[in-house]
């Protein structure tokens, strides 16, 4: 899993690194303001425990405002344990960088009976000014007693 962790460049995943988080910081430009989504994907690295393959996952990108600016709603098949899966999220047309600031990810997941499902994930925006914004959580247990998690977008 080291091996995998590496090739994605996420230094904490793979580690016992103590903290949640270990996300990269991105200025902030005045280009940036007005800069439009365009894309999203989420990348999960299953570790520990792996997710079934009739457990349904919901991802959201929310704005600050509440508003879904990508999505994506399936069961993806079973994420077995040192798997790496990506996901394309669905992009809500004129998303701006300024919306997206104090935004969240939420994803929720509907085990069909018992799922206890570990692992990190990297969420990638890109905007079409050519900046990547790039969120990276290391460590989430999700299962039946726990189907929502939700964390803050980084720039």
């Amino acid at each position: 899993m080291a091996s995998i962790a590496l090739l994605l460049g996420w230094a904490g995943i793979a580690g016992a690194a103590p903290s949640h988080r270990d996300a990269p910081s991105h200025s902030v430009r005045p280009a940036d303001v007005g800069a439009t989504l365009t894309s999203a994907k989420i990348t999960f690295l299953t570790s520990g425990e792996d997710k079934d393959g009739d457990t349904t996952v919901s991802i959201k990108v929310v704005t600050a405002a509440g508003k879904t600016a990508a999505s994506a709603f399936d069961t993806f098949g079973r994420f077995g344990d040192g798997s790496v899966v990506p996901v394309g999220l669905l992009v809500r047309k004129n998303i701006t960088w300024d919306a997206l600031q104090g935004g969240t990810v939420r994803l929720h997941i509907q085990p069909n009976g018992d799922d206890t499902w570990k692992f990190g994930y990297r969420l990638d925006l890109t905007f079409d000014d050519g900046d990547v914004s790039q969120t990276i959580v290391n460590r989430v247990s999700m299962s039946e007693d726990n189907r929502d998690h939700m964390d803050p977008i980084e720039f």
